[in-house]
């Protein structure tokens, strides 16, 4: 883990279509916070992109990336946000938790 710090960021995604990866076909997008471990930002967005790959994703948009220790000094920090920074490791090098899922009525 050496070099590495937990990077954040709220990442607009999309399904891949036809994976039914949000569970219904209403579901058009969603928002979801991703922390993971790395060197740099740029490391950041391709260990996210791949996650997302593999999990049938398409990332949109990444919205305010930074370090979580960015996030901590600005205060924008939540309990559960850190919760999961906590349990990011070598093993673990990327976390996420809740999709904030959106229909085409709410687009």
């Amino acid at each position: 883990m050496r070099g590495k710090e937990a990077w954040l960021a709220n990442v607009h995604v999309r399904p891949v279509p036809g994976s039914g990866a949000l569970g219904s076909p209403d579901r058009i997008g969603a928002y979801v916070n991703i922390l993971a471990l790395a060197g740099s930002e740029e490391e950041y967005k391709a260990i996210v992109l791949a996650e997302l790959d593999k999990e049938s994703f398409i990332a949109i948009e990444f919205e305010d990336v930074d370090t979580v220790e960015g996030y901590v000094k600005s205060g924008f920090i939540s309990e559960e946000l850190d919760e999961l920074r906590n349990s990011l490791s070598e093993e673990t090098p990327i976390q996420y938790k809740t999709f904030h899922c959106y229909s085409a009525d709410d687009a």
